[in-house]
């Protein structure tokens, strides 16, 4: 005769379903445990982020308006690679001539510069850059 192995019953079948299944909604509840982690964390440097970019903005004006000052007093882009600090940005001045000499109308003949400022904080991965472009008749 042939020994026949006996079937296991139908809890006996069932009883490792339950351990597949828990482990399924462990990893599944740690991925959106991770995901909402890193969406509230955007979330607050939004915020941050956006002041510093107002920041870098008006450190960039004031940069602009410090070149359009020292380029009415001159008329050879003295301040060409300028470069200092405004509340922690760092400001940097570009110079270029734009040809010319120009004329109106039969009036006399003038010149125009272009200001380009550049004002960075680097802090990380949290950088932020503004530029602003003026062109400017030199007196």
């Amino acid at each position: 005769m042939s020994r026949r192995t006996p079937q296991p019953s139908a809890p006996d079948r069932q009883r490792g379903f339950s351990l597949v299944g828990a482990i399924f909604l462990i990893v599944v509840l740690a991925a959106l445990g991770a995901y909402i982690v890193t969406v509230t964390s955007v979330q607050h440097r939004i915020p941050a982020l956006s002041i510093q970019g107002a920041r870098a903005w008006f450190a960039a004006l004031a940069g602009l308006e410090w070149a359009i000052v020292k380029e009415k007093a001159s008329t050879s882009c003295d301040t060409n690679g300028a470069s200092f600090d405004v509340e922690g940005f760092t400001v940097t001045v570009q110079c270029d001539g734009m040809g010319g000499p120009f004329r109106e109308g039969g009036g006399s003949p003038y010149e125009l510069v272009r200001l380009t400022v550049t004002a960075t904080r680097a802090s990380g991965e949290d950088q932020v850059r503004r530029t602003v472009t003026a062109v400017v008749k030199p007196d």
